[in-house]
């Protein structure tokens, strides 16, 4: 024997989550509520679609970060590593004094080279480095003159050290200048990618004589 029951199915247009019946619509005063219409919600289920997505490039950003951060350490410590492995050939070369083991490191560091030579030569050819050679000849020529019983101004040995600090503050500026080319030759030699902790690392790497105190600090930051 069969029961009677009562099916309801819905209505046309009803979907799942949306309900139409707002007991307490907003902007409607009393206790009675309303149906909300088609495009009520559709907005709805828009601003639900958008909060979610919002929350999910929040996360997304949030991963990416940590991936770059993650990347940016291996690059930095990797050109750390590769940079030091660098000088330290550099320095066993010069003090071995052999000359074909020189021409040979030196043609592995042609770019790096060729950015010091034109700051070197920068320097070199500056009004600071001739006001200074002049101050060298000066106390030279009286030195030869007199010998150990020179007697020296406070003016001209200050003349002297005022040069030396104006050539000095003249190398920071130039190494300043050239330290982006720098980094870029230094990386371009050893082979690596030009990333943003490689970059770092390389810059990191790069110190000069600071005028003001005379320690080395590095060029950039």
């Amino acid at each position: 024997m069969s029961e009677e029951y009562l099916a309801h199915y819905g209505v046309l247009g009803m979907k799942w989550g949306v309900r139409r019946y707002q007991p307490y619509g907003q902007g409607y005063s009393g206790s009675k509520g309303r149906f909300v219409g088609k495009s009520d919600a559709k907005s709805n289920v828009t601003a639900k679609r958008a909060a979610k997505q919002q929350r999910a490039d929040a996360r997304n950003a949030q991963k990416q970060k940590r991936l770059d951060e993650k990347a940016y350490n291996r690059d930095y410590k990797k050109t750390s590593k590769a940079i030091q492995k660098h000088f330290e050939e550099d320095i066993k070369t010069s003090r071995s004094g052999n000359k074909r083991r020189r021409e040979a490191f030196d043609q592995k560091s042609k770019n790096r080279r060729d950015v010091e030579r034109r700051m070197e030569e920068e320097v070199a050819n500056s009004r600071e480095a001739k006001e200074l050679s002049k101050a060298e000849d000066a106390i030279g020529k009286k030195f030869d003159k007199y010998g150990g019983d020179a007697v020296f101004t406070d003016k001209e040995l200050g003349r002297l050290d005022e040069a030396e600090v104006r050539l000095n503050a003249k190398t920071v500026a130039v190494a300043e200048k050239y330290v982006d080319s720098w980094a870029d030759a230094t990386l371009k030699d050893l082979g690596i990618s030009s990333t943003a902790g490689s970059r770092q690392a390389a810059l990191d790497r790069y110190v000069v004589l600071d005028a003001n105190t005379g320690e080395t600090r590095p060029a950039k930051r």
